[in-house]
């Protein structure tokens, strides 16, 4: 399967494909390329005054950096092309900006000498190795495909298709892959570069239901991508076929030239293809499911948030309420209720290879004592360390767990201490077995070993 690279363009993917455009990455591991040249998702700084002639000027620092990544996308594109790549350009917004050329004038002598640094016309489309084509800015919705190679993607992306640039090529340029209804404008091509493909493509926006709430892609914007990426995939495969054939003309797709047999074996395809999309969606469905079935295992190697979610977790299969707190001025890692009435402060900690030290101890401390501060509580919780030592290694090889100072610490004031490892074991076995009485004695074991590192009853069903 060929592998593709996102440079600039963050489209819905469950892999780890993007690379932003201001940096300077290869792109030897992608086979596929797809690129969105908007400069203004980056922090190029504009100098002071930031215009000049009506358009952005860049300071000297960014001149100079939008200058070196513009030279390097021009060369890696050069490259990859020559090596048989297909490369897709996303024709976003073309913006015109000054950049400082770094050469000076001097004009007068002595007291009176000035100095005028040179600047010089840029845009954002400066990367593409391509010097017959001109890009105008020009805004619209109404896209059509003038050749079949580009049909299925014009069908799968038809609602997300906005055009900002149309292009004017050679006269001896291959005919057009999109167009204005009206066939004034070409809003795609494609160019052949060495063994390669430059594919010219209408700007694509993705909608806000494609994210949930965290900002993160939907299940179904993810399958919306796995058909995009094989659509991608298609048109590649096609262009580099030896077969020379006439692009389709867009008239040739009127009822009156159709085709029984084809027309069949289109819907079935399209049939074939719905199929597909349900199947993609429950696997995605499965493998979310997968992953939070299998967020405890995260109690035997993880620190951080990760950890705090996996404790989280497992304390409410536990049967307490349990939850992270932030009113921006006290956060706590979770805030932790027993159906007993009995109420905790919980503190997450994980080591690479050592023991649970004092420092996350005192931390909990002053979240005992803040949280107890709020006017809403009457009663100071207890509280739980919650411990993940020597996290790199197999639980049954670790020989570390608290220091000193903190177990003496712990026994002061009333604190527990519980691996995350012995946690793991305890959940895990709950999980499998429901068994509601041993939920019951692991409470009651935390409760009544406070002060102690917590050593949870033995359950014979247990492996």
């Amino acid at each position: 399967m060929e592998t593709i690279v996102s440079v600039g363009f963050y489209f819905p993917s469950d892999e780890d494909n993007y690379i932003p455009f201001n940096s300077k990455s290869s792109l030897s591991d992608g086979d596929i390329i797809i690129i969105d040249p908007n400069l203004s998702k980056y922090s190029y700084q504009l100098d002071y005054p930031p215009s000049y002639q009506g358009k952005p000027l860049y300071s000297s620092n960014s001149s100079f950096q939008i200058l070196d990544h513009l030279a390097h996308w021009q060369s890696e594109i050069l490259t990859g092309l020559n090596s048989g790549k297909t490369i897709f350009i996303v024709l976003t917004e073309k913006s015109e900006f000054f950049i400082h050329t770094g050469q000076k004038l001097f004009s007068g002598a002595g007291k009176n000498q000035k100095t005028t640094h040179t600047v010089e016309l840029c845009h954002n489309y400066k990367f593409l190795p391509v010097s017959n084509f001109n890009f105008t800015s020009v805004t619209g919705k109404a896209i059509f495909p003038s050749s079949e190679i580009v049909v299925n993607l014009f069908k799968h992306c038809k609602n997300l298709l906005k055009y900002e640039i149309s292009i004017t090529p050679n006269e001896n340029a291959k005919a057009p892959l999109f167009t204005t209804k009206s066939k004034d404008k070409i809003l795609g091509h494609t160019v052949k570069i060495g063994k390669g493909n430059l594919v010219l493509i209408p700007s694509i926006t993705f909608p806000d239901e494609f994210y949930d709430n965290d900002d993160e892609w939907t299940a179904e914007a993810i399958i919306w991508g796995r058909r995009f990426t094989q659509i991608l995939a298609e048109i590649s495969k096609a262009m580099k076929s030896d077969r020379e054939k006439t692009p389709t003309p867009a008239w040739v797709f009127n009822e009156t030239f159709n085709l029984i047999e084809a027309t069949a074996t289109k819907n079935l395809i399209l049939k074939n293809e719905e199929k597909l999309l349900k199947i993609q969606k429950d696997i995605t469905e499965l493998q979310q499911s997968l992953a939070e079935q299998e967020v405890i295992k995260d109690l035997l190697f993880e620190s951080g948030h990760a950890l705090e979610h996996a404790v989280t977790k497992a304390l409410k299969i536990l049967g307490y309420s349990a939850e992270g707190y932030d009113d921006g001025k006290l956060e706590l890692d979770q805030i932790i209720i027993s159906p007993e009435g009995d109420r905790f402060i919980g503190e997450c900690e994980g080591k690479d290879s050592n023991h649970i030290d004092i420092s996350k101890f005192r931390q909990l401390q002053d979240a005992l004592n803040e949280d107890f501060a709020r006017e809403e509580v009457s009663e100071k919780a207890f509280g739980i360390l919650f411990g993940n030592p020597q996290r790199l290694m197999d639980p049954s090889s670790r020989t570390l767990d608290f220091t000193d100072k903190c177990k003496r610490g712990a026994e002061r004031e009333k604190i527990a201490l519980v691996k995350t490892s012995d946690l793991f074991t305890i959940t895990r076995y709950i999980q499998e077995s429901k068994d509601e009485d041993y939920k019951i004695q692991c409470r009651n074991a935390i409760k009544q070993q406070l002060g102690t590192i917590v050593k949870f009853p033995d359950s014979k069903a247990m492996s």
